[in-house]
């Protein structure tokens, strides 16, 4: 592999794990409108799509390519579950009595009963998708330091 192409493979690879680390962080999900949440789970499945189909580097692995496809994939089956199911997520809200009280005993009406299972299941969806995002992220940060100690130590052949 020359150096341009060492180079542009720790790019690529520095994209991927920017990328997913802003789709990682909890606080940016809250900030951010659904717009961009969208973008970004799509930006992390077409990198790491074409990450994966590029020819394996030494001493790289593909996992994060494979967990940032499963997060995507997730985070897609979630937002079809959520737009398919927005009236009984409503009803699940729409119930509440604000300002909430966190010290009184609260009981669920049964609008709110009927939809908790799908709200577990949507939570759960996410929680998953965010630890995979989460791996694939440091993982993608692990292979751009080995893509630099090789860089470097190949450097350092060529002028020692």
């Amino acid at each position: 592999m020359t150096d341009t192409e060492t180079t542009n493979l720790r790019r690529f690879y520095m994209t991927a794990a920017i990328v997913c680390t802003m789709n990682a962080v909890p606080v940016l999900g809250s900030v951010i409108n659904g717009s961009l949440a969208n973008f970004l789970t799509i930006a992390v499945f077409v990198i790491s799509v074409m990450i994966l189909l590029k020819p394996q580097a030494y001493g790289l692995t593909k996992i994060p390519c494979v967990l940032g496809i499963i997060a995507a994939l997730l985070d897609a089956a979630n937002f079809i579950i959520g737009r398919a199911e927005q009236y009984t997520l409503l009803g699940f809200v729409s119930d509440y009595a604000f300002p909430i009280d966190l010290t009184a005993e609260y009981v669920f009406t049964q609008r709110q009963l009927d939809a908790l299972g799908l709200v577990l299941l949507m939570g759960a969806i996410s929680l998953i998708s965010w630890i995979f995002v989460t791996v694939a992220a440091v993982l993608y940060f692990i292979n751009v330091h080995r893509l630099k100690a090789n860089d470097t130590g190949r450097s350092r052949q060529n002028y020692g």
